[in-house]
Formats: structure tokens, C-alpha cells, sequence
């Protein structure tokens, strides 16, 4: 039962994610934040445009106690709203 409470703890943080499109002075930008799992949680963040990632962004959180997924959530959300700020502030050109 406890291995079962882990798979679905661990689904539940991988399913954690954010996707925005950017546009600014003509240029269309991705952002895109994504949370792995293995032995800690990692939420990565990348700035793609046309295909090319230009930036990427991975924090690592290696604390079990604790709400891990509500934790994970705002870390996630905090780390890509950072990321879609500098895009919009000019920060590739």
C-alpha cells in the first residue's frame, strides 16, 4: 500500500505544469515549466523561440516533509510566471 501512495504522490507532482506563448515586438515566444520526479523534485523551466531553447531554468527540491505537491505547485508556478516576466520585459533582444 505505501509503494502505491508513492506512485500516486509522484503522479500527482508530475502532472504539475505551465505553458505559455509570448508574443512582443513581433517575436513569438514559448515558456514552458514541467516537474520530474525521482529520487527529489525538479521543476525545469525552458524559453524556447522558433525551436531553439534560449534559456532553461531547473530547481531542484530534495524536502520530503511537508505538502510536497502543494509546495511543488507554487515553486512551479512562481519559477515559470518568473520566466514569462523576462521574456515580456525584453530580456532576448
Amino acid at each position: 500500500m505505501k509503494s502505491d501512495n508513492r506512485q500516486d504522490l509522484a503522479n500527482e507532482i508530475r502532472s504539475i505544469g505551465y505553458s505559455d506563448n509570448v508574443e512582443i515586438a513581433g517575436r513569438s515566444f514559448h515558456v514552458q515549466t514541467d516537474v520530474t520526479t525521482s529520487n527529489n523534485v525538479k521543476v525545469k523551466t525552458i524559453v524556447i523561440e522558433a525551436g531553439v531553447v534560449l534559456d532553461a531554468t531547473v530547481t531542484v527540491d530534495e524536502q520530503v516533509e511537508g505538502d510536497v505537491v502543494a509546495r511543488t505547485r507554487q515553486a512551479a508556478k512562481l519559477q515559470h510566471d518568473r520566466a514569462v516576466a523576462e521574456v515580456r520585459a525584453g530580456k532576448y533582444g
